[in-house]
């Protein structure tokens, strides 16, 4: 089954899942309290919150598309935002996985193959982990806390695991040898298999600009957050 009939196929059904998710988190929520904190927002801090949260995107999409440059594949820069756009209505998906939806507009509209686009959504996922774990790694320099330090433990030892499946091909292939072998998974198993392009994304140079595009990204991301607290009266 080839990559873009599966996540067509799902879909529809990711995206009724994201609004019953949203529906019954309202429903167990307490609306009365949650509409009076949006009416003690101060109003003048609303267009930097929407200023740094586009700008966060700006950059992101940026990354998106240096990360395909650098697997050979150019496409122009207002294009390549729309695309990065379109991948969030599915952002939402555990891991963001559901910005998979993008394969199949880089393929429809660029020719781009699958395995190219799959290699970058997933790299942008593990530099999204690192970026964020870095970015929590140096609060803990200012301020100590045990879940935070936690956290950046088991962030380690993930990104540290996956660095290393990546890079070793002959594991990677054999992984993906006996997913094959297996009925139920082999159906929806997209036909990409073990590819060069993550070995050429997680290069030391791509991945050192990946990580810096991501630090950005992220702390304009964190900035944004703040800002809206401090809208909301609290420091």
């Amino acid at each position: 089954m080839k990559l873009t009939d599966v996540i067509k196929k799902k879909f529809l059904w990711v995206v009724i899942g994201t609004i019953l998710f949203y529906v019954v988190f309202v429903l167990i929520s307490d609306v009365e309290k949650i509409s009076e904190s949006f009416l003690q927002i101060k109003t003048e801090f609303l267009v930097l919150i929407f200023t740094l949260g586009f700008a966060s995107h700006v950059v992101k999409s940026i990354r998106q598309r240096y990360l395909l440059h650098a697997l050979g594949e150019k496409i122009p820069y207002l294009q390549n935002m729309f695309i990065y756009m379109s991948g969030l209505s599915l952002v939402t998906t555990p891991g963001g996985i559901g910005t998979l939806i993008k394969s199949i507009y880089l393929k429809e509209r660029f020719d781009i193959p699958a395995e190219k686009s799959i290699a970058v959504i997933f790299s942008e996922r593990y530099l999204d982990l690192l970026a964020g774990t870095s970015i929590i790694l140096a609060t803990l320099l200012f301020y100590f806390n045990m879940i935070s330090f936690s956290l950046v433990v088991i962030s380690l030892v993930i990104l540290a695991s996956f660095y290393f499946l990546i890079k070793s091909q002959r594991m990677a292939v054999s992984i993906y040898s006996r997913l094959s072998k297996i009925r139920f998974i082999s159906k929806h198993l997209p036909e990409v298999g073990p590819t060069q392009s993550f070995s050429i994304l997680t290069k030391p140079k791509n991945m050192a600009k990946g990580w810096l595009f991501s630090i950005l990204g992220w702390g304009v991301d964190s900035l944004a957050v703040y800002v809206a607290f401090l809208s909301l009266n609290v420091d």
